[in-house]
């Protein structure tokens, strides 16, 4: 796996995951965006750094995205590949990128208390929830993160929902 920067042709799958309902169900904004709105947001935002998508290097498949805001991580991983320890892999290197540009900075999630696959990943890979409520907030450890397993392609893991 690798990641590379958000361009163009990400427009479109972006979309698809941010609609998909498990996403929405766990997202700030519940709604769906319409596509006139995904396409406004995502032309703001495509010059910004620190946007990556996950890429399988053998199929040049997209799997998920990483991106923080300033300092706030967030990752979608595409909902036909979840279960397969994507979103580890996009959380753990995509933060390791993250602190080796901007070093010092005290990187944040904010997590939907109901969002318990997102609360195993990020506490997996060394974030700590700070604050409790509707929206919790996790902060980034300097606890070294182990480096999650390589499942092949046609395993599942579906076990607490793992993504």
């Amino acid at each position: 796996m690798m990641l590379r920067p958000v361009d163009d042709r990400d427009v479109f799958p972006l979309y698809r995951w941010r609609c998909d309902p498990e996403t929405c169900r766990f997202a700030k904004t519940v709604a769906p965006p319409t596509w006139e709105e995904h396409l406004r947001w995502f032309m703001r935002r495509l010059p910004l750094p620190d946007w990556h998508i996950g890429v399988e290097a053998l199929t040049g498949q997209s799997v998920g995205v990483v991106r923080f805001d300033e300092s706030i991580v967030s990752i979608t991983v595409d909902p036909l590949l979840r279960g397969r320890w994507h979103g580890r892999w996009l959380l753990k290197v995509g933060t390791e990128a993250f602190q080796k540009a901007h070093p010092g900075v005290q990187i944040v999630a904010q997590i939907y208390r109901l969002n318990v696959s997102s609360q195993r990943i990020f506490g997996w890979a060394g974030y700590q929830r700070v604050t409790n409520g509707d929206w919790e907030e996790w902060r980034k450890s300097d606890t070294p993160v182990p480096t999650p397993p390589i499942f092949p392609a046609n395993r599942i893991v579906r076990e607490g929902g793992l993504a």
